[in-house]
């Protein structure tokens, strides 16, 4: 690793050992595109993405992870503000609402997994949805993600030639 990345990420290299660690499930929707920008921009694998689009999803259309969220776990709400979504996130140091928005992010994230691991999920609201799946036991759901899970350089390439 080049002296620019060390020089940009002192002290959080436990965060960078966490995000590279595929052992470490990271949960979210459109995850893999959160992975390219990762790579992109500061060259770190994001290791253990498990994307939470499609559950409850209608068709091919995914369901965003507010609704996901907030139709999962009991009594939780995720207030997601597109202007705050859209916001200038190369700015340093970040806003407090930024940081706000981002923990409630990656939170929303483990509580639907963390519901759905503890037990049977709702059905879907609507007759068109499929019911959500039940995940059984954490150790089965990392071994199936780490086998289908496809390498970061894999997954940029196929982004950057569906972009040209």
């Amino acid at each position: 690793e080049g002296a620019g990345l060390a020089n940009r990420f002192r002290g959080l290299e436990d965060l960078v050992e966490m995000l590279r660690d595929q052992t470490v499930l990271k949960c979210g929707v459109g995850i893999d595109q959160d992975a390219i920008d990762m790579w992109r921009e500061h060259r770190i694998a994001l290791c253990g993405r498990f994307d939470l689009g499609g559950i409850g999803a209608s068709g091919t259309r995914t369901q965003g992870l507010q609704r996901l969220s907030e139709s999962v776990v009991p009594g939780f709400q995720l207030a997601k503000s597109k202007k705050l979504s859209m916001s200038d996130w190369s700015q340093k140091p970040l806003t407090p609402k930024q940081l706000e928005y981002a923990a409630a992010d990656a939170f929303a994230g483990v509580a639907v997994v963390s519901t759905l691991m503890s037990r049977p999920p709702p059905h879907a609201p609507s007759g068109d949805e499929t019911p959500l799946p039940f995940f059984g036991d954490v150790d089965r759901l990392r071994q199936a993600i780490l086998k289908r899970e496809r390498p970061i350089i894999e997954i940029e390439e196929r982004a950057t030639r569906r972009r040209d």
